[in-house]
Order: C-alpha cells, then sequence, then structure tokens
C-alpha cells in the first residue's frame, strides 16, 4: 500500500475511494466503489469493486488494475476471551504477480 484516499461518499456505508499499490516493478492503481456494514450481531462485512470514474486520476494507463470482487466479514466468535473470525474475499482480473497481490492482502487498512 503506497496511498490512498477518499474521492467521494456516496451514502451512509458506500464509497468512492482511490488506492496506490505498490508493485515489485511499477506501483498500479485502482478506482474502487467500497461498502461497508455493520449487522446487529456485529459482524463487520467489507465488498469493493474497480470502477472507472474520471474522478480517480490514472497513475499510468497501462497499468490500471482490477478488482472484480475483494472484501471480508470480520464475525466475533467470543468475548471472553475476545476472538474473531476474519474471512477474506479477492478476485482480480487477469494475472497479478504475487508480490503485489501479497501486498495488497497484508497492507489494506480496515
Amino acid at each position: 500500500y503506497e496511498k490512498g484516499y477518499l474521492i467521494e461518499k456516496l451514502s451512509e456505508s458506500i464509497s468512492l475511494t482511490y488506492t496506490i499499490m505498490k508493485g515489485p516493478f511499477k506501483s498500479k492503481d485502482l478506482s474502487l466503489i467500497e461498502n461497508f456494514e455493520l449487522s446487529k450481531s456485529g459482524t463487520i462485512y467489507y465488498a469493493s469493486t474497480s470502477v472507472e470514474t474520471l474522478k480517480a486520476p490514472f497513475l499510468n494507463y497501462e497499468s490500471r488494475e482490477k478488482l472484480k470482487l475483494g472484501g471480508w466479514i470480520l464475525k466475533p466468535v467470543s468475548n471472553s476471551p475476545p476472538c474473531t473470525k476474519v474471512i477474506y474475499v479477492i478476485q482480480m482480473n487477469g494475472v497479478l504477480p504475487f508480490d503485489t497481490s501479497k501486498t495488497y492482502l497484508a497492507r489494506r487498512p480496515l
């Protein structure tokens, strides 16, 4: 993760964001629609997908990544001791170098 920012808050739970990821040879950028939801049970759901928008500047026209689906579920399992089950999902368009996908998985902020 190199940098990222909120472009626009579309609703209480949906946002348009821009992210630049450090790659092994060059950086890649993504423009994403992101949705956060919190259930009554305390489970947090997050999902995102790539979108094309003029509101997100291109880092390089040849390097914009396409994220078909990315997300996670954080589900409280117990309070004593505190324990959370984490489920992570990612589907990229095409072949993504292992180092880039590893960086995305390790550094994506909650």
